[in-house]
């Protein structure tokens, strides 16, 4: 990302109406959670190698008990996201996942109703905006719009060892923005051995 290359044109122009319209051009999170039992828990499939299993294995136990519906994890991530929330005075806040673990992003908006995910995006473009429908029927253009929302938000929480979440936090990098954090310290910021969030991509 730099000043002259961005995201598609059309793809620009629906987020910046979804945020106009649905968040009213208010202040909101960009919240961007990238760990699924379906393809990042390949990382700790015995044949990988030691170092990979060993970064990645606290996340694949703590994906699986989300994905698995365990209450207790559930209430204290969401407690802990609604409380950065009401800390940093946002109302409103996004939050995109893979489409795999939908159901458990649900979950989060159960218990924070002024979440939004991709279903609410779905539905907004189906009913508000059908010149973007082509957006929203592949999962690579809909990426493009939901990493263009995560760009556009107020405070911008990221995975860390993400490439997804590396592309936004490298946009806002470019465009001088400092204060992005980790979605692993808001969420679990009292589970050891978690990655930090870091410039570069450690591939």
């Amino acid at each position: 990302y730099a000043p002259h290359i961005r995201r598609p044109r059309s793809v620009q122009e629906a987020a910046k109406a979804f945020f106009e319209q649905m968040f009213h051009s208010r202040q909101y999170a960009g919240i961007h959670w990238r760990y699924d039992t379906y393809d990042w828990n390949d990382m700790c499939k015995e044949s990988r190698p030691d170092a990979a299993k060993l970064r990645n294995g606290v996340l694949c136990q703590y994906s699986e008990k989300l994905e698995g519906g365990d209450k207790e994890i559930l209430d204290m991530m969401s407690g802990n996201l609604k409380k950065k929330l009401e800390d940093m005075k946002i109302a409103h806040a996004y939050m995109a996942a893979p489409p795999q673990i939908n159901n458990t992003i649900a979950m989060f908006k159960k218990a924070i109703p002024s979440l939004y995910m991709v279903d609410d995006l779905r539905h907004w473009i189906k009913t508000k905006r059908p010149e973007s429908i082509g957006l929203i029927e592949s999962n690579y253009m809909l990426s493009h719009l939901e990493q263009e929302i995560m760009y556009l938000s107020t405070k911008y929480l990221a995975s860390p060892l993400s490439s997804w979440s590396q592309t936004v936090f490298l946009d806002g990098k470019a465009m001088g923005i400092t204060d992005d954090e980790s979605i692993l310290s808001i969420l679990l910021p009292n589970v050891p051995d978690l990655p930090e969030l870091w410039w570069l991509f450690p591939e």
